[in-house]
């Protein structure tokens, strides 16, 4: 390294310039301003290209799988058209130089195609070249004028993936405290040989180990007579024997060994020559990849090695576990049409309702119709007004190509900037009128929804990966680390990290539609129960119909509610069906909204619930004989002694901040029929409960279905090895029996009565037992994956190396039972009850409680 006396003693004879393309002037002292050449080699030395493999040695493409070219898209020779080159991170993802991406004739993704997986560039093929999707340049990049740059980093998104037999990515180097002085570095790429501008350009790829100088964070550190060096972002390459990197070379990876596997340290960005032009006389300068992790994991996300031969991470049939418990436009409220002629879908007519759509016309909705970016801003910020997402004042947030668009559209566009729901096409451009992809969709949706105030029955706290916690908000409470764990039944949405050959989507895509898929918003369902869709078709424009859809549901996730009062009973999954959340004797889980004319909560109010029983269809009772109101349902509650008469108080319940209340629900048998009702009046108001009843939000609810008319009895009975495979036995007693190997998977069990119950290795694989009975039970071995157990008690039980992967464990009990050694990877347990219970050795990955 020179010393800072020979730096400023040699400062007339050298000069700093950019490792990148070729510039258009031959000899400056500045390249960062100047434009990419068109055309590469010897032959045409067009000037400044500051970047190629000087003193290296040729390398074959299979050992440097993760190593791509930059060519200019309009040059079919792929040789001349070369001009930086870059990593692959990802099936679709490339790291390279901002330079070379900034301030060129390159600097739009059309502009550039990206070429894998030849040695030589003369063979790379039209099959071999990627089309780039989007340009992403590190929002603080700065060419700061003397041939340096800062943030000296760039992604881009291919609009395909690369299959892992064509090109294999590197991971990135997270560890800031890493490379070291003195550690070696590779460094590879089709750079120049020598000089700077004359060539000789290679054909073949190049690399060459050179070593690092200095130590990270060194704050006194400069490299050579670079006086506007930062350790902190930067990494300085150095060797004695004029080795490293020149034009051509830049954007392209070096990377360094840990523990035998290779990693992305730093991106090729400028160097130090002296007057006559030559390369690696002086040091080279490279981005320092670990101080933009953050950066990168946020558009890519968390890297994972790619196996080749994995089978496609899904399995057929999973159903959904997170769907929302309650509707924001439910059966139980009157939702008008939207009066469109031109379909009839509930869908529509709920985000009509809303607000969120008024119809290409006052009678046309057009349903197959694209959904366009700039529709799609307009839609999110309506649907912000009820959702309780705090739109900003939509000030210009950088987005050159709207100003064609309306005010309002620009406004919405801004708005949805502010608030991390779109990042733009690039850093700069929205693409107002290009169509929406579904996976853009799932992304804009899974932002939205991060932000957006949780509504009851919702689910909470989306993680969206180890480091970005978007908010406390909506979204699936996975409880994962690795947000990729959701197992969806998509076949063409993985991101190639670890999953398929045929990986389609970004991480940050794939994750957003399998939180969708999930949460249950994306329209997976199938007629057939327990079938359900294996496409989501994340590259294909999303129809308006397909979009009302999608809102709708997410809808559902938020504070949403109609106006006036609205009750619901909690709702889930099962059998590929929407059912009533029971659970024993304690359900269902109602919830009480009330809303203003504008869709906006009213904290404070008292409701009143009370219901009517009906033990056979028509026939109504009082609940109860004094006409008092209930407090089962009501709580303690002061009512008149007058009949039918009942007053709001205190002692009601009230409704929160959100304006919701849960009342308590207490012992209301199974097995009947009843009429719930939810009433609100200003406080100590006397109402006469009959004469309210049509002007009560009214719930009618069914349980008969929950108990078989023919349940059969098998208690204490030996039933070793039967088959009881996809039937009906809902209600039946198993009590005290012998089940040892027997197969319930698929059968509908609900309320069944498996206490005291024993035997090894029983299969209850998907079958439906909600609200069952498996206290004192022992079934060590047992298998109950993606089985249906909402409200089951396992009091008292022993189901000790159990499989529950997958399985519905909401408001189930477990107290006091013995789970050891058992699998409860993404089980879904949310409001059970494990007081007591043995979780020794168990395996609870991606588990939720």
């Amino acid at each position: 390294m020179a010393s800072s006396d020979s730096f400023w003693n040699k400062r007339a004879k050298l000069s700093v310039v950019l490792i990148r393309s070729v510039c258009l002037v031959a000899v400056a002292l500045v390249c960062s301003v100047l434009t990419v050449s068109t055309v590469r080699g010897s032959e045409h030395p067009l000037g400044d290209r500051a970047t190629l493999i000087v003193g290296g040695s040729s390398v074959s493409i299979a050992d440097y799988p993760y190593q791509v070219a930059l060519v200019q898209a309009a040059n079919d020779d792929s040789f001349q058209g070369q001009f930086c080159g870059g990593t692959l991170v990802d099936a679709r993802w490339v790291v390279t130089a901002a330079h070379c991406v900034e301030g060129t004739n390159t600097d739009e993704p059309d502009e550039i195609s990206v070429a894998v997986g030849k040695t030589r560039l003369t063979q790379m093929g039209p099959g071999d070249r990627y089309p780039v999707e989007a340009i992403y340049s590190h929002p603080a990049y700065n060419d700061v004028g003397n041939g340096s740059v800062t943030n000296d980093i760039a992604l881009l998104l291919l609009a395909l993936p690369v299959p892992p037999t064509v090109g294999t990515p590197v991971p990135w180097l997270s560890d800031s405290t890493l490379p070291g002085n003195g550690t070696p570095i590779i460094s590879s790429g089709w750079g120049s040989t020598d000089h700077k501008t004359a060539g000789p350009f290679t054909d073949s790829l190049m690399a060459v180990t050179v070593y690092v100088d200095g130590n990270p964070y060194d704050s006194y550190f400069t490299c050579g007579s670079d006086g506007s060096f930062e350790s902190a972002t930067r990494l300085c390459i150095d060797s004695p024997d004029r080795k490293g990197t020149c034009s051509g070379d830049s954007g392209g990876p070096n990377v360094i060994e840990v523990s035998g596997i290779k990693y992305l340290a730093g991106v090729t960005s400028y160097g130090l020559m002296d007057s006559e032009g030559y390369c690696a006389k002086f040091q080279n300068v490279l981005a320092r990849v670990s101080t933009y992790v953050d950066w990168i994991e946020f558009y890519v996300g968390t890297f994972r090695p790619v196996t080749p031969n994995a089978p496609a991470f899904w399995s057929p049939g999973i159903v959904p576990k997170a769907r929302a418990q309650y509707e924001a436009c439910p059966a139980v409220a009157t939702i008008p049409s939207a009066g469109f002629t031109d379909l009839d879908s509930v869908d529509v007519d709920c985000i009509f309702y809303y607000g969120i759509t008024k119809g290409k016309t006052a009678t046309i909705y057009s349903p197959d119709d694209p959904v366009t970016r700039w529709e799609m801003a307009l839609f999110l910020t309506r649907m912000a007004h009820v959702a309780g997402v705090p739109l900003g004042d939509g000030s210009d947030q950088g987005f050159t190509d709207i100003s064609g668009e309306s005010a309002e559209i620009q406004v919405a566009i801004n708005q949805i900037r502010q608030v991390g729901v779109t990042i733009g096409k690039t850093a700069t451009t929205f693409a107002p009128t290009s169509d929406v992809t579904r996976e853009e969709m799932a992304l804009f949706i899974e932002r939205f929804l991060s932000v957006a105030n949780a509504g009851p029955g919702g689910a909470n706290d989306l993680v969206v990966d180890d480091d970005h916690e978007r908010s406390s908000g909506v979204g699936v409470a996975l409880a994962l680390t690795d947000p990729s764990l959701i197992v969806t039944n998509y076949t063409d949405i993985d991101s190639g990290a670890t999953y398929t050959i045929d990986s389609s989507t970004t991480h940050e895509g794939r994750n957003a539609i399998a939180h969708l898929w999930h949460m249950g918003v994306t329209s997976d369902d199938s007629s057939t129960a327990r079938s359900y869709s294996t496409v989501y078709r994340p590259h294909e424009a999303m129809t308006r119909l397909e979009m009302a859809k999608f809102l709708a549901r997410a809808l559902d996730h938020t504070n949403a509610r109609p106006k006036g009062v609205t009750l619901q009973a909690a709702q889930y999954e099962s059998d590929g069906e929407k059912r009533v959340l029971w659970a024993g004797m304690t359900w269902p889980t109602l919830s009480v909204s009330f809303r203003d004319g504008d869709f906006m909560p009213l904290a404070g109010a008292p409701i009143d619930v009370f219901y009517y029983e009906i033990p056979e269809e028509g026939e109504r009772f009082d609940f109860t004989t004094a006409g008092l109101c209930n407090p089962a349902l009501d709580g303690p509650v002061a009512a008149t002694n007058a009949g039918n008469k009942c007053s709001t108080d205190f002692n009601d319940q009230i409704t929160d901040v959100d304006g919701n209340a849960v009342p308590t629900v207490g012992a209301i048998p199974m097995g009947k029929t009843w009429n719930i009702y939810a009433w609100t009046a200003a406080l100590n108001t006397v109402y006469d409960k009959n004469l309210h009843q049509d002007d009560a939000s009214r719930l009618d609810i069914t349980t008969t279905e929950t108990i078989r008319d023919t349940a059969e009895d098998y208690s204490f009975a030996s039933l070793y090895n039967q088959n009881f495979d996809g039937i009906d036995l809902s209600g039946s007693s198993f009590a005290n029996a012998l089940i040892t190997e027997s197969i319930f998977s698929n059968s509908l069990l609900i309320g069944a009565n498996f206490s005291n119950a024993s035997g090894t290795g029983v299969l209850f694989t998907n079958a439906a037992l909600p609200a069952a009975d498996f206290i004192g039970a022992t079934l060590t071995g047992a298998h109950f994956g993606g089985a249906d157990l909402v409200g089951a008690n396992f009091t008292n039980s022993e189901t000790r190396g159990s499989i529950y992967i997958e399985a519905i464990l909401q408001y189930a009990k477990f107290t006091d039972s013995d789970l050891q050694q058992s699998d409860l990877t993404l089980m879904r347990a949310t409001g059970a009850d494990f007081t007591g219970a043995d979780l020794s050795q168990t395996l609870l990955t991606g588990a939720n409680f």
